[in-house]
């Protein structure tokens, strides 16, 4: 699976399936953070990487208003993929800013 096929699988995934999305994320982090600094665009080119871009950060805002929705619910209701997906698409977004 390439780079760009990741990226959809974080769009698809979506605020669905926050864990998959997250380990999609980690994928393409660690794939990207292997590469030259300010590569990304080229190893997924510039509309996937924009698109990716977007998409992370739409997600990441509908994520974090979950977790402020979920703040109020007891502890074995809120979703763990939540967490594990923030802290990837902030990680993933920081490489993505640097290749802009």
């Amino acid at each position: 699976m390439g780079a760009a096929d990741l990226a959809r699988v974080v769009r698809t995934a979506g605020i669905q399936d926050l864990s998959l999305a997250a380990v999609a994320c980690k994928a393409l982090h660690n794939a990207l953070l292997d590469a030259q600094l300010g590569s990304a665009n080229r190893l997924l080119g510039a509309d996937v990487a924009a698109r990716l871009y977007a998409t992370l950060d739409e997600l990441a805002d509908a994520a974090r208003d979950a977790a402020n929705a979920a703040a109020a619910l007891d502890a074995a209701e809120r979703d763990p993929g939540n967490t594990d997906f923030l802290a990837a698409a902030k990680a993933l977004l920081a490489i993505l800013d640097e290749a802009a």
